[in-house]
């Protein structure tokens, strides 16, 4: 084999064996939602295994990632308009430094659920773009999972939190 070739053949199979893998998601719907646990802003631990029994929306998002942001406050109308049904998010923070920041901006965009620091659960779920929404049903399954964020992202995200819902009390 010439030298081109071998050289080719090496780069086609970093390719192959190194970042093909890790593009590819680390959960889809139908696994087990893995479990974390990580300090909220007010330093309660927040487990997600306790959550079992509601429906939970993981949103991975950033200060920093302007769609994050634009999604935010449209997050904060759908946990007001759900919570009553069993429905809770929590907002994982991946990249800020500046924790006093993160809780400006929730502050200031009415946050009614809870924020915890990135300490894994993002390698967990493998993100590796924001906002990134991970739906999980009450026993803990993974339902419904959204990447990047579009005019009808969060209407789409409570379509499919509906699903796993009681209906409305009458």
């Amino acid at each position: 084999m010439s030298a081109t070739l071998v050289a080719w053949l090496s780069r086609l199979s970093f390719v192959a064996l190194v970042v093909v893998p890790a593009c590819t998601p680390k959960t889809k719907a139908g696994d087990p939602a893995r479990d974390f646990s990580a300090p909220d802003l007010n330093g309660r631990n927040v487990r997600l295994q306790n959550l079992r029994g509601k429906v939970v929306l993981l949103n991975f998002w950033g200060t920093w990632c302007g769609p994050c942001r634009q999604e935010f406050p449209e997050l904060v109308r759908l946990h007001q308009r759900l919570k009553d049904r069993g429905f809770e998010i929590v907002a994982v923070d991946v990249g800020d430094d500046d924790e006093e920041a993160v809780k400006a901006f929730a502050d200031g965009a009415g946050a009614t659920f809870s924020i915890v620091r990135d300490q894994g659960a993002s390698s967990l779920y493998g993100v590796a773009s924001f906002p990134t929404n991970v739906l999980i049903d009450r026993s803990g399954v993974i339902r419904f999972q959204l990447r990047g964020y579009g005019s009808d992202s969060v209407a789409r995200l409570g379509r499919e939190a509906e699903k796993l819902l009681p209906a409305p009390a009458r």
